[in-house]
């Protein structure tokens, strides 16, 4: 009989995590309040890769940089600097999109609940490795309950 897990947010994370505990044998649900996945904090995230600059968009160093590049003929990102309300619509919430964390990965204090969370603007860069370790995580704790359930208890 498979294990079941639940996932709670369908961003690139949970996507990910998702998918390599399906790898790992288990049915996994996914929970995701909006009607397709990665449509919030994960939309629209980009990357560039060029032979000048390879970086995730969504950092903060991106905006002074951008603010430079506007000025450059040859700049990685080329951007018209006349403002538009679409454009600083735009810009403003590209800029939101950009927490500075660190990924929380692991066992959390209650049993049975993982976490992956708190990737800010590593998610793509990082989804995919904390992936593994959340299914590394839950496998552990899986063998340990098995183990546990096991050995008779000792008074």
């Amino acid at each position: 009989m498979k294990k079941h897990i639940v996932i709670i947010g369908g961003g690139i994370t949970g996507v990910t995590s998702g998918y390599a505990l399906v790898q790992q044998g288990f049915e996994v649900t996914l929970i995701e309040k909006n009607r397709y996945p990665c449509m919030e904090r994960s939309y629209a995230y980009g990357g560039q890769l060029s032979a000048s600059n390879a970086e995730v968009w969504t950092h903060p160093s991106t905006i002074v940089k951008g603010l430079k590049w506007m000025f450059k003929s040859d700049a990685p990102l080329l951007m018209n600097p006349t403002p538009t309300w679409h454009k600083l619509s735009w810009m403003a919430e590209f800029m939101a999109a950009m927490p500075n964390m660190l990924p929380r990965v692991g066992a959390g204090k209650k049993a049975n609940v993982f976490y992956n969370t708190g990737h800010g603007h590593l998610g793509w860069t990082l989804s995919v490795i904390t992936a593994h370790q959340l299914a590394g995580h839950v496998m552990a704790a899986m063998q340990d309950n098995v183990r546990s359930f096991m050995t008779p208890a000792t008074a």
